[in-house]
């Protein structure tokens, strides 16, 4: 086995390499793909949109926020809407154009170094960017933009921030850490947040707990004072009620309720309570119904439209004019755009012109 020398290239300083620019600065956008979107004129169709929106996700990672700023985009791609360039879509266009036209360079993260993770949400999509440090200035690593559908559009939007990479608190932390806290923090010292909003909101979620004797508790109605659990004292209580020798694998409902009359409370503890029962093995082996899966489902979801395609070959069929007789369609997994075509035989060739003519 030899290499052949012309397909060989040593000590480059910058290249071409899976599409993207490898510099001693870092990874750039390849020029070509930029250049065909500063040179496209506005879309006058909807297959115009789909071309856009495929050559937007190609150079997804150099744009920030890209999901939210193509919401026009996608919003005519919906099946049963009337093709229609509004100002809002020539607005996000000649955006999108700016950008490319100076696009960021992606720095390369160094061994040990803290990374910091930005979030951005809204009621339509959700962006984030990693960033290293370097002196005073900060450079970005990848840039994710997912536009939110179905029941994601239903969920409440967290505040957005940003998180460490290196050493800090993890991303996602159960909602009693933040407030356990501040409310003993003022109900054993009366200290307050500086902001009006959240004084007004810790007052309101103080008046249902108290401190005896330095341990948090909360009041109800109709029982006695609950004992507030920090969330690594969670689990280990969730296996003596549900496990232990007065355990008998109750549901997940009832064993929250049996937590409740116990005298334990922490805010989540409904749903972690039919998280532990679901994954309990003595409970999935011996219940009446088996509804536990074989393996983890694995949902083939897609961020964008046009960025993950499915592509089948289906035949042969009786065969037709030009003597067709098998179907090569691919679906987009976002929209469920799809594109089908006939082909008189199956080889690399034909499914090549057919993924660069139709989608890409």
């Amino acid at each position: 086995m030899r290499l052949n020398p012309l397909k060989c290239t040593f000590a480059m300083e910058a290249g071409k390499f899976l599409g993207f620019m490898i510099t001693q600065r870092g990874v750039e956008a390849n020029p070509e793909k930029c250049q065909a979107i500063i040179q496209m004129k506005s879309p006058g169709c909807i297959k115009d949109v789909q071309r856009l929106a495929g050559r937007l996700t190609s150079l997804s990672r150099f744009l920030g926020a890209s999901a939210t700023k193509a919401l026009p985009f996608f919003n005519l791609m919906r099946k049963g809407i009337a093709f229609e360039w509004t100002p809002a879509c020539e607005e996000a266009f000649m955006h999108f154009k700016e950008i490319l036209a100076a696009p960021p360079v992606l720095g390369k993260p160094k061994d040990g170094e803290p990374l910091y993770l930005y979030l951005a949400i809204t009621r339509e999509a959700l962006a984030a960017v990693l960033v290293r440090e370097e002196g005073r200035a900060q450079q970005p690593i990848y840039f994710v933009s997912i536009a939110l559908q179905g029941a994601e559009l239903r969920q409440p939007v967290p505040h957005p921030g940003h998180d460490e990479g290196a050493g800090g608190h993890p991303a996602s932390v159960k909602a009693g850490l933040f407030m356990a806290r501040p409310i003993t923090s003022f109900l054993e010292n009366g200290k307050l947040p500086e902001d009006e909003k959240a004084t007004a909101k810790l007052r309101r979620e103080a008046a249902k707990y108290a401190v005896i004797q330095g341990q948090l508790f909360k009041k109800g109605l109709n029982q006695s004072l609950l004992k507030c659990l920090h969330p690594d004292q969670t689990d280990y209580v969730l296996r003596e009620v549900h496990l232990g020798y007065c355990g008998h694998h109750i549901g997940g409902k009832a064993l929250a309720r049996k937590l409740i009359r116990a005298g334990y409370y922490w805010p989540s503890m409904m749903a972690d309570s039919k998280e532990f029962v679901r994954k309990c093995v003595k409970c999935q082996e011996n219940a009446n119904f088996h509804r536990a899966p074989a393996s983890e489902l694995s949902l083939l979801t897609s961020s964008r439209p046009f960025s993950q395609w499915g592509v089948d070959l289906l035949g042969p069929f009786p065969v037709g004019p030009g003597q067709v007789k098998y179907l090569i369609v691919a679906i987009d997994y976002y929209t469920k755009w799809i594109e089908v075509e006939p082909l008189a035989s199956i080889s690399s060739s034909n499914c090549r012109k057919f993924m660069w003519r139709v989608i890409t």
